[in-house]
């Protein structure tokens, strides 16, 4: 799968030059009040917005029912300067995933000829690729808008698209209506966004080795893409010939991830008389479906790496009394930790076990406490009553009346050994606070984890212990934390562990059990 190697973030708050945070199984963010280690975990809910809902002014965001409240683009810009972009780029390592395909007919994709297949072929060997946005102010529309997204692949340029700034679009085009170009009619045309796509068709990922294949096939195609006189950067300067094109879209520079239009339009009406037989290409098909996978598969790796990130907030609610299950579904993001109780009610035996075992065991948190979801159904006064005086004859269809009486859930606390049921509410702070975080950390497969102040209310002993469980679950199910800490001990745990292992003083493979 797809994960997140790093997040470079510029003019993001206090963050003002660019920094790039990289990410490994475990990331601390360890120092002072003040210092930034909220502001990372903010960014990657910003870019997480972004890219998720396309959201450029993210305020009070519900999310499963809870707030992530970001103030807006005014508030996160660096010293509120709306003047200045916020720039975020993610860099992603693929693995054995590939960027998604953009065909979904099956026969379609196996009339792509071999010259258009090897560009394809040429972007399934890609494993590495960075995904950049710039974010501006619209002064008079009072809203922010995507000046550019970007994609590199294997560490070299290879598209990006810039969005004209939509205060100045009127009077862009009035001055090219002005001048009678072709381009001006087809402005005529244009839906609410306008666009500049500049692709490097010379990137070298797409050079052939074998001379006999048609290496120059994407520089024949730049030269018939971009004939069109009517064409500038985005700062108003004309191109080079061959590096850029006008694209009018119904949205701004932003893909959209699953039906992506750049140049499906353009490749079908391109004469091809000078590529020979358009048969032997099938352009449609196999050059819209490169342009779509190189531009937007990136940008769609991203948003699935981002959709599924869980986050636990700096204070943890404590959940009521009678625990029951709600039906809500809270799970993707849950800042309060209330949503992973409500997780626990879906989850089976195996992973109750699991949360157990870290929750009491002797040799983990050794809490003294287990924790149990009570299943049982709900009696009417008058069922009721009718067992209680003997009168179940009375109840036709007694053992279907039974089967369908309403099913609920609650949540339990049982001290250890004693069995004794308790409520969340009668043991002491700290249970509340850590058992979000082991909920959190066990239920997550393949996913981005963002925990603040994990340790919060608990003993040194039991941060320590912490420690090794983001350990285990990093080896085991392939998650990556990220965790905001004010710790030492948990921070000692965690060099003591590399330590150990780096020198061969403990097995590798001890943490997974």
């Amino acid at each position: 799968m797809a994960i997140l190697k790093s997040l470079t973030i510029q003019n993001f708050k206090a963050i003002s030059d660019p920094v790039r945070i990289d990410f490994k199984p475990i990331t601390l963010l360890f120092g002072p009040n003040s210092a930034g280690k909220s502001t990372i975990i903010q960014a990657l809910h910003y870019v997480r917005e972004i890219f998720v809902n396309h959201n450029l002014d993210p305020h009070r965001v519900n999310v499963h029912g809870e707030q992530v409240d970001l103030g807006g683009f005014k508030a996160i810009v660096h010293n509120h300067d709306l003047t200045l972009p916020i720039n975020l780029e993610l860099d992603l390592e693929l693995g054995e995933e590939k960027l998604p395909n953009y065909i979904q007919d099956e026969e379609i994709l196996d009339q792509v000829t071999e010259c258009a297949r090897i560009y394809l072929d040429c972007l399934q060997r890609v494993r590495r690729v960075s995904v950049g946005i710039s974010v501006r102010w619209a002064v008079d529309l009072a809203r922010p808008y995507t000046a550019s997204y970007r994609v590199s692949l294997e560490g070299e340029f290879f598209c990006e698209i810039s969005e004209w700034n939509p205060t100045l679009l009127p009077e862009l085009l009035h001055e090219k209506l002005s001048a009678g170009s072709a381009g001006s009619r087809a402005a005529l045309q244009a839906p609410k966004y306008l666009n500049f796509l500049r692709v490097n068709f010379r990137h070298s990922s797409f050079l052939a080795s074998d001379t006999t294949k048609p290496s120059n096939l994407l520089t024949e195609i730049a030269e018939l893409l971009f004939e069109d006189p009517w064409e500038w950067h985005s700062n108003g300067e004309s191109p080079e010939q061959g590096h850029g094109t006008l694209i009018f879209t119904s949205h701004g520079a932003l893909p959209d991830w699953d039906n992506p239009p750049y140049l499906m339009g353009d490749l079908k009406d391109i004469d091809t008389t000078g590529l020979g037989d358009p048969d032997s290409y099938r352009l449609p098909q196999g050059l819209a479906e490169l342009f779509n996978r190189g531009i937007a598969g990136p940008g769609k790796l991203a948003c699935s790496i981002l959709g599924g990130l869980r986050y636990l907030g700096p204070l943890r609610a404590i959940p009521p009394r009678l625990l029951e299950q709600s039906g809500a579904t809270q799970q993707v993001i849950a800042p309060s930790g209330l949503g992973t109780w409500e997780e626990l009610f879906s989850a089976d035996k195996r992973i109750l076990g699991e949360i157990n075992t870290w929750l009491s065991g002797a040799e983990k948190l050794n809490s003294g406490y287990t924790i149990d979801v009570k299943r049982y159904k709900e009696l009417d006064e008058g069922l009721l009553a009718a067992i209680e005086n003997g009168r179940i004859k009375e109840v036709k269809d007694f053992e279907g009346t039974l089967r369908n009486l309403p099913a609920r859930s609650r949540l339990t606390l049982h001290k250890v050994p004693s069995g004794m049921e308790l409520s969340i509410q009668d043991v002491g702070t700290g249970i509340s606070q850590v058992l979000p975080v082991i909920i959190t950390s066990l239920l997550s497969r393949d996913q981005l984890v963002a925990i603040e102040q994990p340790e919060l209310h608990i003993h040194p002993a039991l941060q320590v212990t912490l420690a090794d469980m983001f350990i285990a679950q990093a080896m085991r199910s392939n998650v990556f934390f990220i965790l905001e800490t004010h710790s030492e001990h948990l921070m000692l745990r965690l060099l003591r562990r590399i330590r150990e292992t780096s020198e061969n003083e403990v097995d590798r493979g001890a943490h997974r059990r």
